[in-house]
């Protein structure tokens, strides 16, 4: 950074930063929003994790879940059924036992899958 004629200082990768599409990890949110008298719920997030997540989603399930916007810095969907929005009382625990089960039943539906 530098300082101008002006007196304000000039950052060379301002334009950059600018230009680019993504946003920095700690600016990124999700925003879901749904009304009490419609079935639909309304999810816009600037979270990459997400917006992976629910690209997906659209892709596997597109009568469920639909994309509606994308500004390069944040995606807009649309949830058909509101009731696919949960909140959890409190995080799985899973046993020792039931992690290695589970890992098993993953790779042989990856074997199958791949097969």
């Amino acid at each position: 950074m530098a300082e101008n004629k002006s007196g304000y200082i000039e950052d060379e990768n301002f334009q950059d930063t600018i230009m680019s599409n993504s946003v920095a990890i700690n600016e990124q949110e999700t925003n879901v929003s749904y009304m009490r008298d419609e079935d639909f719920a309304i999810v816009y997030t600037s979270d990459s994790t997400q917006m992976t997540r629910l690209d997906k989603l659209c892709q596997t399930s597109p009568d469920m879940y639909s994309l509606t916007a994308n500004t390069g810095r944040g995606k807009t969907y649309r949830i058909a059924d509101k009731g696919l929005v949960s909140f959890r009382a409190k995080k799985r625990e899973l046993s020792d036992e039931a992690k290695q089960a589970a890992s098993k039943r993953f790779k042989q539906m990856w074997a199958d899958k791949n097969n």
